[in-house]
């Protein structure tokens, strides 16, 4: 078996390697003495994360329309 180091540098990353620790494909250690804290979001954080919202986004779907009025 070989032992990296890796830096997490996204929280979707950690969420992947919980992933594979489930699978029992990995195994976690997290250094003694650290505690793995969530960030406080704060207002208008996925500011970069949302790309591209589409122009018709609010429009009605075609496959809703035996349920609308």
């Amino acid at each position: 078996m070989e032992t990296i180091m890796v830096e997490i540098l996204n929280q979707k990353a950690y969420k992947l390697l919980e992933d594979l620790a489930d699978l029992n494909i990995i195994r976690l250690h997290e250094p003694a003495g650290s505690a793995r804290t969530l960030v406080e979001r704060k207002f208008g954080f996925a500011k970069y994360i949302i790309g591209r919202i589409s122009d018709d986004f609010n429009e009605p779907l075609n496959e809703f329309t035996d349920y609308m009025p």
